[in-house]
C-alpha cells in the first residue's frame, strides 16, 4: 500500500515540479522586491572569517553591501569587510546582500558561521551523527559547522531526518495520503536550513570527481570532468545556492497544496488512474499550487549566471556567456511569465476537454485519424487560450530586448558553426543577417501555418495520413492481395476499386495541400520568399564545401539555376498563381475526380469490378485524361502563351551559358536543337489539344482513336 501510494504522489509531483525546478530551480523569497525591470546583482561570494573579521569578494556594480548577523542587519559598508570584533557570542552566522545603484539587491549570499571552538563543535557533529549510525567524516562535519549548524541544531535536524526515512522504509506507517502529509509536515515543522547540507554534499563529491578525472583514459572523459571541477572551483557557492533553492521551491509548492489535494491522492489510489474526474481533479491542485508559488526571478537569474559560466568553461563561447550572465535577470523575468502562462494554459485542459478528446477516439475510424483530431482540438484551445492573455503574451515578448533576442539567435548560431569547424578542422563562412531575415520569415510562416490548421479542421493532415494509408499485402503462402486502407480501416476486393479510392484521395489531398500553399506562401512577399531560398542556399553551398569530395560544377550548375529562378521570381510566382486561379475557375479538382470515376466507372461496366490487366485499359484511361487535360491546359497556355516562351527562353538562354562555360555535359548547338524540339512539341501539342477538347471519350470515332494514338506516340 506504501510503495503503491507514493509511487501514484511522486509521479505526480515530480512531473510538475520538474517544469519548475528543472533548470531554473529556485525557492520563493518573502523579501524579494517587486521585479521592475532592474538586474539583479550577483551574490557576494567567498565569504571568509580571520580574527573576527568578516571578507568577501567584490561584486560588479555593487556600491555598498548589507551585512546581516544572525538573521538580522547589523551593517552596511562600502568596503567588502566587516570587523565583528564588538559582536558577542561564541556562535555567530554572517550573510551579505550587495546593493547598487539602478540594480536590484542580490540574493544573499551562503552563509558563514564563526565558532569559537569550531573543532569541538564539529566533533558534537560527529558524535549526534554515530547515534543515529550516519557515516561521514570530520571534513563534512566541519563543512556543516562553517554553514551555521551547531552539534544541537544537528541532532534536531538530523532526527527529524531519520524519523522520515525510518518511516518510509515503515510499510504500516504510511497506510494513505493523510498518513503521508503528516510525515511531511513534521518534516518540515523542523524547518531544516538546507544551504549547509547541500555544501557539505557536493564538497564529499569532489574527491570521486578528482579520482575520476585522474583515472580517465580518454581525452573526452578528462575535458568533461575537468569541466565540472572548474565550475565547482569557480562556482561552487553559487551550486550551493541554486540547489538549495531547488528543494526550497519544492517544499514551497507541497506547502501550497490544499488539504483535498491529499484526499484526492487517497481517492486516485483507490479507483486507479481510469478516474479521469479525480486525476483532473488533482491535476487543478497541483497547477493551482504552481501558480500560487511562482518561481524567484531573483533565484532563476542566479542559474543564469551559474549557466553562462559553465558555457565559458566548455566552449569558450564569451558572446553568449556573457549575455546570460549580463541579462540574467531578464532571462529569469521570461522563464517566470513564461511558467505562469504554460500552467494556466494547463488549467484550460479540464475534465470537459478530456471528454471531448475521448469521444473523438471512440468514433474515429483509426488511432492515427483520431490523434490528429484531438491535435488540432489542443490547437484551437491553444489558440483560443493566447487570445484570452494577450496581455502576459506581450509581456513574454517584450521581456527581452530585439536586441538580446538577436543576439541570443546569433551566439546560438555562431556556436553550432564553431563546433562543425572544430569537427572539419574548417573555417566557415555565414552571413547572419541571411539567417535573422529567414528566422523572421519562418515565424510568420508558422503563424500562419497554425491559423490555417485550426481555420481547416487539420485537413491536410486527416488526408495525407488517409492517403498513407493505402496499402497492398501480398500473402505468397495463398497467392493473394489484399487491398486496404490502414488508417481508415477500409478494405477493397479488388485492385481497380483500392487504386479509384487512392486516386480520388490524391486529389483531395492535392486541392487542400493548394489551399495550405495559398494560406500560407502566397501571403510573403518576393522578398520573404528570396529569404527562405538565400538561406536554404547558403546552407547547401556551406554542406557541400564540407565535403572532401565536392564536385565544384555541381554547386556552380545548382546555384545558377536557383538564381536564374530568384531573378524571375515575382514572374513565376504571377504566373503559377494564374494557373491556380484557372484551376479553380474551371472547377479542375471536381473534373479530374469526375473523369478518374468516368475512367473506372467504364472499367467495371466492360470488364466487371476485377478489370487488372485488360488490354483495352490503358487505352480509354489515357484517352480520357488526355482529353481532360486538353480542356483544362490549351486555354490556359493560349492566354499566358507570351509569358510561357519568355520562361523557356530564359531557361535555355541559362543552359546555353552553361553549356559554353563547359559547366554541362552538351554543347551550345546541341541545347539549341532541344530548345527547337521543345518548342515544336508544345506548338503540336496545342494544335492536338484545341482538336482533344472537343472529343467526347465514350464516343470517339474510329479517327480519333488514331489521332489520340498519335498524340501518345508522339510524347514517347
Amino acid at each position: 500500500m506504501k510503495k503503491k501510494l507514493l509511487l501514484v504522489f511522486l509521479l505526480i509531483f515530480t512531473l510538475f515540479t520538474a517544469a519548475g525546478c528543472g533548470l531554473f530551480g529556485g525557492g520563493g523569497d518573502e523579501n524579494e522586491e517587486k521585479y521592475e525591470g532592474l538586474e539583479y546583482l550577483a551574490s557576494p561570494v567567498n565569504l571568509q572569517i580571520k580574527n573576527k573579521v568578516l571578507s568577501w569578494d567584490a561584486v560588479e556594480n555593487a556600491s555598498k553591501y548589507e551585512v546581516y548577523v544572525n538573521g538580522k542587519k547589523k551593517a552596511t559598508v562600502s568596503e567588502t569587510s566587516y570587523d565583528f570584533g564588538s559582536q558577542k557570542g561564541d556562535f555567530l552566522t554572517f550573510y551579505v546582500i550587495a546593493v547598487g545603484p539602478d540594480y536590484s539587491n542580490s540574493a544573499k549570499s551562503l552563509t558563514i558561521a564563526y565558532h569559537a571552538d569550531i573543532a569541538t563543535v564539529a566533533a558534537g557533529i560527529l558524535g549526534a551523527a554515530e547515534e543515529l549510525e550516519w557515516n561521514f567524516d570530520e571534513d563534512f562535519a566541519r563543512e556543516l559547522a562553517k554553514r551555521g549548524v551547531t552539534a544541537e541544531k544537528f541532532a534536531l535536524e538530523a532526527a527529524a531526518i531519520d524519523a522520515l526515512t525510518t518511516a518510509l522504509e515503515n510499510d504500516e506507517q504510511i497506510e494513505n495520503a493523510d498518513d503521508l502529509k503528516e510525515l511531511l509536515d513534521e518534516f518540515l515543522d523542523a524547518d531544516i536550513d538546507l544551504e549547509p547540507y547541500v555544501s557539505a554534499i557536493l564538497l564529499s563529491l569532489r574527491p570521486s570527481l578528482e579520482d575520476s578525472y585522474d583515472r580517465a583514459t580518454s581525452p573526452q572523459e578528462k575535458e568533461a570532468l575537468g569541466e565540472i571541477l572548474g565550475l565547482y572551483d569557480a562556482e561552487y557557492e553559487n551550486l550551493v545556492l541554486a540547489v538549495a533553492n531547488a528543494i526550497e521551491y519544492a517544499f514551497d509548492v507541497y506547502t501550497a497544496f490544499s488539504e483535498d489535494f491529499f484526499d484526492l491522492l487517497d481517492e486516485l489510489n483507490s479507483n486507479g488512474v481510469e478516474d479521469a474526474e479525480t486525476l483532473f481533479a488533482i491535476k487543478d491542485e497541483i497547477v493551482d499550487a504552481f501558480l500560487d508559488t511562482l518561481p524567484s526571478r531573483r533565484d532563476l537569474a542566479l542559474v543564469y549566471r551559474i549557466f553562462a559560466k559553465a558555457i565559458e568553461m566548455i566552449v569558450d563561447e564569451n558572446e553568449l556567456s556573457e549575455l546570460f550572465y549580463d541579462s540574467a535577470t531578464q532571462f529569469a523575468n521570461m522563464n517566470v511569465l513564461q511558467f505562469e502562462l504554460f500552467f494556466k494554459l494547463l488549467e484550460e485542459f479540464d475534465l470537459d476537454f478530456y471528454n471531448d478528446a475521448i469521444e473523438i477516439t471512440e468514433t474515429q475510424t483509426s488511432k492515427e485519424l483520431a490523434e490528429i483530431e484531438v491535435f488540432v482540438l489542443v490547437l484551437k484551445k491553444v489558440d483560443d487560450f493566447l487570445d484570452e492573455n494577450e496581455e502576459l503574451v506581450n509581456e513574454i515578448d517584450a521581456a527581452l530586448t530585439a536586441e538580446q533576442k538577436e543576439k541570443l539567435m546569433l551566439s546560438m548560431l555562431r556556436l553550432q558553426y564553431e563546433l562543425l569547424e572544430n569537427m572539419y578542422g574548417v573555417e566557415i563562412e555565414f552571413d547572419e543577417e541571411l539567417y535573422l531575415d529567414f528566422v523572421a520569415v519562418m515565424n510568420l510562416l508558422g503563424e500562419k501555418a497554425f491559423d490555417y490548421i485550426i481555420e481547416s479542421d487539420g485537413a491536410l493532415l486527416l488526408l495525407s495520413a488517409e492517403l498513407a494509408g493505402f496499402e497492398i499485402h501480398y500473402d505468397y503462402y495463398n497467392h493473394t492481395s489484399y487491398y486496404f486502407n490502414d488508417v481508415t480501416n477500409v478494405e477493397y476486393d479488388y485492385f481497380g476499386e483500392w487504386a479509384y479510392a487512392r486516386d480520388l484521395v490524391s486529389v483531395d489531398c492535392l486541392a487542400e495541400l493548394v489551399n495550405a500553399y495559398k494560406a500560407t506562401v502566397v501571403e510573403l512577399s518576393d522578398e520573404q520568399i528570396l529569404a527562405i531560398i538565400d538561406y536554404f542556399m547558403a546552407n547547401f553551398e556551406m554542406a557541400w564545401s564540407l565535403d572532401e569530395y565536392q564536385d565544384e560544377t555541381f554547386v556552380e550548375v545548382i546555384t545558377s539555376f536557383v538564381g536564374l529562378a530568384t531573378e524571375n521570381l515575382g514572374d513565376i510566382r504571377a504566373l503559377f498563381d494564374e494557373l491556380l486561379a484557372h484551376a479553380e475557375k474551371t472547377g479542375f479538382y471536381a473534373g479530374l475526380k469526375a473523369t478518374l470515376t468516368q475512367i473506372h466507372e467504364h472499367y467495371v461496366d466492360e470488364f466487371g469490378p476485377d478489370y487488372q490487366g485488360d488490354e483495352d485499359n490503358h487505352d480509354y484511361e489515357e484517352n480520357t485524361m488526355i482529353i481532360f487535360l486538353a480542356k483544362f491546359l490549351e486555354p490556359f497556355y493560349t492566354d499566358n502563351e507570351t509569358k510561357i516562351e519568355e520562361f523557356i527562353d530564359i531557361f535555355f538562354d541559362r543552359f546555353a551559358e552553361l553549356a559554353e562555360e563547359g559547366l554541362i555535359d552538351a554543347t551550345v548547338e546541341e541545347v539549341e536543337e532541344i530548345r527547337s524540339e521543345l518548342k515544336a512539341l508544345i506548338e503540336d501539342a496545342l494544335d492536338y489539344f484545341a482538336e482533344f477538347k472537343t472529343y467526347d471519350p465514350d464516343n470517339l470515332t474510329p479517327d480519333q482513336k488514331d489521332r489520340l494514338t498519335e498524340f501518345r506516340s508522339n510524347l514517347q
